[in-house]
């Protein structure tokens, strides 16, 4: 989430892709370790998904939903898969191997790195 250092989801948005909740846990854990490895590489404490990252990655997910059985095929139908608002934020519109490969090939710039002071705390 752009805004939000160090913030991770295992299940957000979006998240579930293919027929394994296994295969969701090893692409998002590939995911978060590239940027940790990154994040102490750069000798980074911050770590936060660019806006325009986030917003790509969204905008990709509604158009590719917007073609998918779900909305085509399903839609107005009573599903616990369908929110208030007719969206299916659950699934992911892609394959497991995408996914996958994804995780381990995102551009690693699509997040900001910074290093924040610690304050001190007298006892």
């Amino acid at each position: 989430m752009p805004n939000m250092p160090n913030f991770w989801l295992m299940f957000g948005p979006y998240a579930f892709s293919g027929a394994s909740y296994f295969t969701l846990i090893d692409a998002a854990s590939s995911h978060l370790v590239r940027c940790v490895k990154e994040s102490k590489r750069r000798g980074a404490t911050y770590m936060a998904v660019r806006q325009e990252a986030h917003d790509r990655y969204f905008s990709r997910m509604l158009d590719r939903v917007g073609r998918s059985i779900f909305t085509n095929g399903c839609a107005g139908s009573n599903s616990y898969y369908f929110d208030e608002r007719g969206d299916t934020p659950l699934l992911r519109p892609n394959s497991t191997i995408e996914s996958w490969l994804r995780s381990r090939t995102f551009d690693l710039d699509d997040y900001t790195y910074a290093t924040l002071e610690r304050a001190s705390v007298d006892a």
